[in-house]
């Protein structure tokens, strides 16, 4: 529905930016991008273009599952045709579907979300910040608007609430959305405000945030640009890439409701060795429900954790029972959480060791260091093969063009291996990383 409304938007934007000096928007429209903004999602794979090379590095990363997942590209395209150009046609504006590209590529990089009323928006002034974490200023507005009309106060759209103990023939009165003391617009409501959240410094930069919670992936592929260090980052894993021997579908079914099961029980002890992370929509609509993945501080999600655990201690089961495997799970995790967990660094060995502020019964703490080690195996190789999988289409032509974009001798960007190949420094950095055994847990 979201891309829906971005498209309609770059359609509107579209008519606008052909409507020239005639467009009352003709001003604004002259401090926007003149060309297309390099969003990730709308990267060309053909015609030897720098997204097309940029596209066969971003195999096997979260940038290209956000590619497959929303297939921006194809949907834009089916809009184009079967929507936007009749209409234009219709209206006797000349238009080619490279506009089109232009326009919602501003809308992906620059819109808001303003209220019920208005949806997803171009906002003047307050789209030429730039995002950082950390911002100055925000974006305020009434969201709970009446979605017919935008009216703030009562209107002839709000529903009524029927009186208390009437029968339902009876109306009642109408709810007011908000009280009038919150409605701080009393001369324009069609507007917006930023404001400031934070001390501004004379000659600093002032920064907004699109959103508190957007990894590098989410920006490169709908703003075209990352942050240099980005909490929000998070590497995910399907069930699949995990688990990769074939399950039949009941055995899939069975697996997942006992994963299910073991996330809810970590939650409601909410633990600290793990985090809940973020969850995605599906293509559908319908929310991803279990995310397996490592967030930028190395901290593993419930949803992993979860599984993991549960296809370790489903080594030890011959029956698969959700009641026994999330009891066991649970005790496991609870006895993790009360000792703590360090590395040798002398001796290169994991080691279980007691917190002076530990409860005194920690008599089944041996029985979990097996799980907890063959997770921690586990998550290593997923992080090896994660590397392997990165850039897999990339030739060497690739390589040596990119030693030319950053303008430096490719010989710099490596080292030789133990074979006399070539590794990129950043693949040799990832598989220190893939290898270290203090895995955050």
């Amino acid at each position: 529905m979201e891309e829906q409304q971005s498209m309609a938007l770059a359609l509107a934007l579209l008519i606008e930016i052909k409507s020239g000096g005639l467009s009352r928007w003709h001003g604004y429209i002259q401090s926007l991008p003149p060309s297309t903004v390099q969003i990730a999602a709308l990267w060309e794979m053909e015609g030897g273009c720098d997204g097309g090379h940029a596209l066969r590095w971003c195999k096997g990363t979260e940038v290209e599952k956000i590619l497959v997942r929303e297939h921006i590209e194809n949907s834009l395209t089916e809009f184009w045709t079967n929507t936007a150009q009749p209409l234009l046609s219709t209206a006797n504006i000349q238009a080619e579907y490279g506009d089109m590209r232009y326009a919602y590529s501003l809308v992906s990089s620059r819109a808001f979300y303003v209220d019920a009323y208005h949806g997803i928006s171009m906002v003047p002034i307050a789209d030429a910040f730039n995002h950082i974490e950390e911002n100055q200023i925000h974006l305020e507005t009434d969201y709970d608007v009446c979605s017919t009309c935008g009216s703030l106060d009562v209107c002839e759209h709000d529903e009524e609430e029927p009186i208390e103990g009437s029968n339902q023939g009876q109306k009642g009165t109408l709810k007011p959305r908000t009280s009038q003391a919150q409605h701080r617009f009393t001369d324009d409501s069609d507007m917006c405000e930023m404001v400031t959240n934070a001390p501004i410094k004379f000659g600093d930069e002032v920064f907004n945030c699109y959103d508190s919670g957007l990894p590098n992936a989410q920006l490169l592929c709908h703003y075209g640009f990352l942050l240099e260090g980005n909490s929000n980052d998070l590497v995910t894993w399907s069930l699949d890439e995990i688990i990769p021997i074939p399950l039949a579908r009941h055995q899939h079914a069975e697996l997942l409701s006992i994963v299910r099961a073991c996330v809810h029980q970590l939650l409601s002890h909410k633990l600290d060795i793990l985090y809940n992370p973020p969850v995605p929509t599906s293509s559908t609509g319908k929310p991803v429900e279990l995310v397996f993945g490592v967030n930028a501080e190395g901290t593993l999600s419930t949803h992993l954790f979860s599984l993991l655990l549960v296809a370790s201690v489903m080594r030890q089961q011959d029956v698969w029972d959700v009641d026994s495997i999330t009891r066991l799970c649970t005790n496991i995790v609870l006895i993790i959480q009360e000792v703590g967990y360090s590395v040798d660094e002398r001796g290169g060995h994991n080691d279980m060791v007691v917190e002076d502020s530990a409860p005194p019964n920690i008599a089944h703490a041996p029985n979990a260091l097996p799980f907890l080690r063959r997770i921690c195996t586990a998550v290593q190789n997923l992080c090896a093969d994660k590397i392997i999988g990165i850039g897999r289409n990339v030739t060497e032509a690739d390589e040596k063009d990119w030693g030319d974009i950053l303008d430096v001798e490719y010989s710099t960007l490596g080292q030789q291996n133990e074979d006399g190949d070539h590794q990129s420094s950043v693949e040799t950095i990832l598989k220190e990383i893939g290898r270290h055994p203090g895995l955050k847990l």
